[in-house]
């Protein structure tokens, strides 16, 4: 049995299934875990700056918190 064929017959296992589903929808739920972290960090911003703070400040906390781990 060649190599090829061995692979071939691997074909029904996961790790190679989701790699496909992974290839497939990997940008689209990216996108979607970025929308949702861009919201998150607006959402803290208008809650700091409805509290009183300055809005550079508000930004720097921000900014620190949800994109500083980069």
């Amino acid at each position: 049995m060649s190599i090829k064929q061995a692979n071939a017959a691997l074909d029904f296992l996961p790790e190679t299934q989701e790699s496909l589903i992974g290839t497939l929808f990997g940008p689209v739920r990216k996108f979607f875990s970025a929308l949702a972290e861009g919201k998150a960090a607006a959402d803290h911003y208008e809650s700091l700056v409805s509290r009183g703070m300055g809005p550079g400040e508000a930004s720097q906390v921000v900014f620190r918190k949800h994109f500083g781990k980069r």
